[in-house]
């Protein structure tokens, strides 16, 4: 929605807040000692679940593996940088340099590992948070 909310459901408004932030702060599905213990490339996931899924699968439907295959790191950084001046329609990145950082070097793992599900995945898991199992359903 134009002005209000982003494709990826972040909302125009919390924008500069996240910024600050960062995504992940407000990302109440990510296990609390991924961010601390688990490593640049686990964050790198997790941002890309927060920032990228809903439109970009790995491997399928709009992958993301085939649109970074052939880049490089500064490539990557730089794209991220110029989302929505690249592609009119993406959102802009939101989150810190840091997280920015995380994401490219997730997708550069991705395109290392022929976009295979990574191992970082595992360290997502969501048994360690209060959330009902009901609400966990795909």
């Amino acid at each position: 929605i134009t002005g209000i909310m982003y494709s990826n459901g972040i909302m125009v408004e919390d924008v500069q807040m996240l910024n600050e932030q960062g995504i992940l702060s407000s990302s109440s599905w990510i296990k609390p000692d991924t961010l601390k213990y688990q490593g640049e490339i686990a964050v790198g996931e997790a941002v890309y679940r927060a920032e990228c899924l809903r439109c970009h699968q790995i491997q399928g439907y709009n992958a993301i593996v085939p649109l970074v295959r052939d880049w490089n790191s500064d490539l990557v950084i730089t794209a991220l940088n110029n989302l929505d001046q690249i592609k009119g329609f993406m959102p802009p990145f939101i989150g810190t340099d840091p997280e920015k950082n995380a994401l490219a070097a997730y997708l550069m793992s991705l395109t290392r590992a022929g976009g295979t599900k990574s191992a970082a995945l595992d360290s997502l898991q969501t048994d360690s948070l209060n959330v009902p199992s009901e609400e966990m359903q795909p």
